[in-house]
């Protein structure tokens, strides 16, 4: 079989750390009370609804089906990998472990991550310590991973 010359636009653009990553806190439940979940956490939401409240939406109005509460976390350079991100987030968070297992008993809670790619083959590693704090505080990681392509838009 006759070997094939090697492509350095592979070798140069296949592996490494993901491009982009958008971090984000979200707890959800039907019995969510927004105030309650801001004032457990002392930090004010990015969204919050409870669940039956109206809003607003691209196709018109639409009745929220569940209450959710999230706080996007602004500000991680794009140089920062995936842990550090989530590690930043967590920072600014309570460590209190009861807190995080009160809000665990009556709400769905979880780290969103979405993970943006540029080029093909990108990776994320999380270290033990991030998932031992994720753990600790019962929180579910969520991963939604996006192929951007070379024009930057959405595949």
């Amino acid at each position: 079989m006759a070997e094939l010359p090697p492509d350095e636009s592979i070798v140069e653009t296949a592996g490494g750390e993901v491009d982009r990553v958008r971090v984000c806190l979200r707890a959800s439940s039907d019995q969510l009370d927004p105030e309650a979940i801001s004032l457990a956490l002392g930090v004010s939401p990015t969204f919050a609804a409870r669940k039956g409240d109206r809003r607003s939406t691209r196709g018109g109005e639409s009745v929220q089906c569940t209450g959710v509460w999230y706080v996007d976390f602004a500000g991680a350079p794009e140089e920062w990998t995936l842990g550090e991100a989530i590690a930043a987030l967590l920072d600014r968070l309570p460590s209190d472990q009861q807190v995080w297992k009160v809000l665990a008993e009556h709400h769905d809670l979880e780290v969103y991550c979405g993970l943006h790619l540029s080029e093909w083959n990108r990776g994320a590693e999380l270290a033990p310590s991030v998932l031992r704090r994720l753990a600790d505080q019962h929180l579910t990681l969520s991963l939604d991973i996006y192929f951007e392509g070379d024009d930057g838009g959405a595949s």
